[in-house]
Protein backbone atom coordinates (compact mmCIF):
# COMPACT_ATOMS: atom_id res chain seq x y z
CA UNK A 1 0.00 0.00 0.00
CA UNK A 2 1.54 3.20 -1.35
CA UNK A 3 1.72 6.25 1.30
CA UNK A 4 -1.10 8.14 -0.83
CA UNK A 5 -3.53 5.37 -0.20
CA UNK A 6 -2.78 4.95 3.36
CA UNK A 7 -3.42 8.50 4.18
CA UNK A 8 -6.93 8.11 2.06
CA UNK A 9 -7.37 4.90 4.09
CA UNK A 10 -6.74 6.46 7.17
CA UNK A 11 -8.89 9.63 6.74
CA UNK A 12 -11.98 8.13 5.64
CA UNK A 13 -11.20 5.76 9.25
CA UNK A 14 -11.26 9.15 11.09
CA UNK A 15 -14.30 10.27 9.36
CA UNK A 16 -16.27 7.53 9.53
CA UNK A 17 -15.57 7.45 13.46
CA UNK A 18 -16.65 11.06 13.98
CA UNK A 19 -19.36 10.61 12.07
CA UNK A 20 -20.64 7.79 14.80
CA UNK A 21 -19.75 9.92 17.14
CA UNK A 22 -22.12 12.69 16.60
CA UNK A 23 -25.51 11.89 17.82
CA UNK A 24 -28.85 11.43 15.63
CA UNK A 25 -31.46 14.15 16.23
CA UNK A 26 -34.18 13.25 18.38
CA UNK A 27 -37.88 13.30 16.95
CA UNK A 28 -40.45 14.68 18.89
CA UNK A 29 -42.19 11.47 21.28
CA UNK A 30 -45.53 12.12 21.85
CA UNK A 31 -46.47 10.52 24.94
CA UNK A 32 -42.51 10.80 26.37
CA UNK A 33 -42.34 14.60 26.01
CA UNK A 34 -45.73 15.25 27.14
CA UNK A 35 -45.78 12.67 30.32
CA UNK A 36 -42.01 14.94 31.40
CA UNK A 37 -43.58 18.31 30.25
CA UNK A 38 -46.64 17.38 32.48
CA UNK A 39 -44.19 16.38 35.28
CA UNK A 40 -42.36 19.39 35.04
CA UNK A 41 -45.57 21.47 35.21
CA UNK A 42 -47.05 19.80 38.13
CA UNK A 43 -44.39 20.85 40.73
CA UNK A 44 -43.32 24.23 41.43
CA UNK A 45 -39.94 23.88 43.28
CA UNK A 46 -37.22 22.48 40.35
CA UNK A 47 -37.17 25.24 37.42
CA UNK A 48 -34.46 24.80 36.11
CA UNK A 49 -32.31 21.28 35.50
CA UNK A 50 -30.45 19.21 33.53
CA UNK A 51 -30.17 15.20 33.33
CA UNK A 52 -26.75 15.16 35.52
CA UNK A 53 -24.92 13.24 32.80
CA UNK A 54 -22.65 15.71 31.40
CA UNK A 55 -19.47 17.35 33.28
CA UNK A 56 -21.50 20.18 34.25
CA UNK A 57 -24.57 19.73 36.89
CA UNK A 58 -27.10 22.22 36.73
CA UNK A 59 -30.42 22.48 39.20
CA UNK A 60 -32.33 25.82 39.92
CA UNK A 61 -29.43 27.79 38.79
CA UNK A 62 -26.60 25.81 41.01
CA UNK A 63 -23.84 24.28 39.59
CA UNK A 64 -24.07 20.39 41.75
CA UNK A 65 -21.97 17.11 42.04
CA UNK A 66 -22.61 14.08 42.52
CA UNK A 67 -19.27 13.12 43.27
CA UNK A 68 -15.80 14.42 44.46
CA UNK A 69 -14.38 14.04 40.99
CA UNK A 70 -18.14 15.59 39.46
CA UNK A 71 -18.33 19.28 38.10
CA UNK A 72 -16.17 22.20 38.91
CA UNK A 73 -14.47 23.92 42.07
CA UNK A 74 -17.15 25.36 42.96
CA UNK A 75 -20.25 22.85 42.50
CA UNK A 76 -22.63 21.68 45.85
CA UNK A 77 -22.90 18.16 46.14
CA UNK A 78 -26.98 17.22 45.10
CA UNK A 79 -28.17 15.87 48.56
CA UNK A 80 -27.30 19.34 49.87
CA UNK A 81 -28.66 21.04 47.23
CA UNK A 82 -31.81 19.16 47.61
CA UNK A 83 -31.72 19.72 51.52
CA UNK A 84 -30.98 23.48 51.54
CA UNK A 85 -34.07 24.35 48.78
CA UNK A 86 -36.23 21.84 50.66
CA UNK A 87 -37.01 19.80 47.05
CA UNK A 88 -38.61 16.37 47.27
CA UNK A 89 -35.65 13.62 46.22
CA UNK A 90 -38.25 11.94 44.42
CA UNK A 91 -39.24 14.39 42.03
CA UNK A 92 -35.51 15.39 41.38
CA UNK A 93 -34.77 11.88 40.28
CA UNK A 94 -38.02 11.00 38.34
CA UNK A 95 -36.88 14.38 36.83
CA UNK A 96 -33.37 13.16 35.82
CA UNK A 97 -34.37 9.89 34.83
CA UNK A 98 -37.16 11.39 32.06
CA UNK A 99 -35.01 13.94 30.77
CA UNK A 100 -32.27 11.28 30.10
CA UNK A 101 -34.63 8.61 28.45
CA UNK A 102 -36.26 11.29 26.34
CA UNK A 103 -32.80 13.10 25.63
CA UNK A 104 -34.10 16.58 26.05
CA UNK A 105 -31.05 16.76 28.11
CA UNK A 106 -32.24 20.03 30.05
CA UNK A 107 -34.74 22.39 30.54
CA UNK A 108 -35.73 25.66 32.10
CA UNK A 109 -39.38 26.59 33.24
CA UNK A 110 -41.12 29.68 33.21
CA UNK A 111 -44.93 29.90 33.87
CA UNK A 112 -46.28 27.06 31.75
CA UNK A 113 -43.73 27.23 29.35
CA UNK A 114 -40.49 25.22 28.98
CA UNK A 115 -37.32 25.06 27.07
CA UNK A 116 -36.01 21.80 26.45
CA UNK A 117 -31.99 21.96 25.16
CA UNK A 118 -31.28 18.30 23.49
CA UNK A 119 -27.48 18.97 22.45
CA UNK A 120 -25.31 21.47 20.59
CA UNK A 121 -22.20 22.98 20.16
CA UNK A 122 -20.77 26.05 22.37
CA UNK A 123 -23.46 28.77 21.79
CA UNK A 124 -25.72 27.17 19.46
CA UNK A 125 -27.84 24.81 20.58
CA UNK A 126 -31.00 23.10 19.79
CA UNK A 127 -33.98 21.43 21.41
CA UNK A 128 -38.00 21.55 21.82
CA UNK A 129 -40.30 24.19 23.35
CA UNK A 130 -43.79 23.08 24.70
CA UNK A 131 -46.61 25.75 26.44
CA UNK A 132 -49.51 23.90 27.69
CA UNK A 133 -51.68 27.22 26.43
CA UNK A 134 -49.85 26.52 22.95
CA UNK A 135 -47.32 28.12 20.67
CA UNK A 136 -47.54 30.28 17.42
CA UNK A 137 -45.21 29.54 14.94
CA UNK A 138 -42.68 32.09 14.28
CA UNK A 139 -39.49 32.27 12.73
CA UNK A 140 -37.84 35.15 14.50
CA UNK A 141 -35.68 35.32 17.37
CA UNK A 142 -37.40 36.10 20.66
CA UNK A 143 -35.86 36.08 24.46
CA UNK A 144 -36.32 33.03 27.13
CA UNK A 145 -35.23 33.22 30.47
CA UNK A 146 -31.86 34.53 28.97
CA UNK A 147 -32.02 32.23 25.81
CA UNK A 148 -32.15 33.66 22.14
CA UNK A 149 -34.89 31.01 20.90
CA UNK A 150 -35.99 30.74 17.11
CA UNK A 151 -38.71 28.12 16.07
CA UNK A 152 -37.36 26.07 12.93
CA UNK A 153 -40.21 23.16 12.96
CA UNK A 154 -43.83 23.13 14.00
CA UNK A 155 -44.46 20.17 15.23
CA UNK A 156 -47.64 20.72 17.05
CA UNK A 157 -49.61 23.34 18.96
CA UNK A 158 -47.95 22.64 21.86
CA UNK A 159 -44.69 22.28 21.11
CA UNK A 160 -41.62 23.60 18.45
CA UNK A 161 -38.59 22.47 17.93
CA UNK A 162 -36.09 25.46 18.12
CA UNK A 163 -32.68 26.67 17.58
CA UNK A 164 -31.21 28.30 20.75
CA UNK A 165 -28.26 30.86 21.06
Amino acid sequence: MNKQTLLITLFILLLNSCVELVPEPIKYQDKEFNELANLILSQKDVYEMDDFTRHYKRLNGISIKLNDKDGDQDAHFLHVIEDSLKLDTKIVSALRIKLEETKLREFIKSGDTILFTVDGLLDTSWGYMYSKKGLTMDSSWFNFKGNSVKFVEDTNNNWKRAAIH
